[in-house]
């Protein structure tokens, strides 16, 4: 998810002396066709469960570098934690673990009342750049809504046909368990995907150890021995 990077290089400014963002596949997925007419986003997103991102077609890895020395960071066990709905509002949190360390951001939502049930809606940050993206629900389980897919495209027109995403939730009760058939089936035919990443982790429901982060010179060392000596 492209949103999260200015946040992400934001929390990682008191660390590194300059950034580079990663690109992702650079593929839209062109031609996505749902699984009905009455997919409803709203029974999707109200739940007290954590939606975790399981799989996504954006690469899911920057650099972060001091001069010419570089060392890859991974996001990983990104979920989304409701804080309010309403027919026409979503209020969210998503946290991720970046450096050993669940960082929190917090995002608004308005739903976008093109179809009946609505399927879309509009996200922004609440603090900080807006970066705002549409979400289109594209597939959800029927009944428990355990795994849904949502198409995700930025709407900034600067760069829209360069970030179009799929990505892949599931419910906080069903994290450990491999997604239904459907829904994996139709993330790899619908997504137009060379590569499936995967942020999603066993150790990701278990919270990080406090102080087992690593500052970037301290991993940019550790690299350097790694790979030169």
């Amino acid at each position: 998810m492209t949103m999260r990077r200015t946040h992400i290089f934001l929390a990682l400014a008191q660390i590194a002396v300059s950034y580079k963002s990663e690109s992702g596949n650079g593929i839209v997925p062109h031609g996505i066709v749902d699984n009905g007419d009455n997919l409803n986003i709203i029974k999707v997103l109200n739940t007290s469960e954590d939606l975790w991102l399981y799989w996504q077609t954006m690469k899911n890895a920057f650099d972060v570098c001091i001069g010419d020395e570089c060392v890859i960071e991974v996001e990983s066990c990104i979920r989304i934690r409701k804080l309010d709905i309403t027919e026409q509002e979503y209020n969210f949190t998503q946290i991720e673990r970046l450096e050993q360390m669940d960082i929190p951001t917090n995002y608004t939502a308005t739903f976008v009342n093109d179809t009946i049930p609505p399927k879309s809606m509009k996200v922004v940050a609440v603090v900080g750049p807006q970066d705002p993206h549409e979400y289109t629900l594209q597939y959800t389980d029927e009944g428990d809504y355990a795994c849904s897919v949502f198409y995700v495209n930025s709407l900034d027109t600067r760069i829209a046909n360069v970030i179009g995403t799929c990505e892949m939730y599931i419910r906080d009760s069903s994290a450990e368990r491999v997604p239904s058939e459907g829904c994996r089936n139709f993330f790899k035919s619908k997504c137009n995907t060379t590569k499936i990443y995967k942020p999603y982790r066993s150790d990701c429901r278990v919270s990080p150890v406090p102080g087992s982060r690593q500052t970037n010179t301290d991993k940019i060392t550790t690299f350097n021995k790694l790979n030169f000596h």
